[in-house]
């Protein structure tokens, strides 16, 4: 754990200062998770489906 954090968890309490610097510092070290599927129908869909939002069509682009 980083300084800032525990001095938060010490005080128990979040200035929105203190609150951007624990949010910057998250979005530093955040990194996506690998894809479950890289082969196959399912490897494809992963790479290629579009949101289920837009109603998930293949876009081949």
């Amino acid at each position: 754990m980083s300084e800032t954090t525990l001095a938060c968890q010490r005080m128990r309490e979040l200035s929105p200062e203190l609150e951007e610097a624990i949010l910057a510092e998250r979005r530093a070290q955040w990194e996506p998770k690998p894809a479950k599927y890289d082969k196959g129908t399912l490897g494809l869909f992963t790479r290629f489906a579009s949101s289920p939002m837009k109603g998930a069509y293949l876009t081949f682009e």
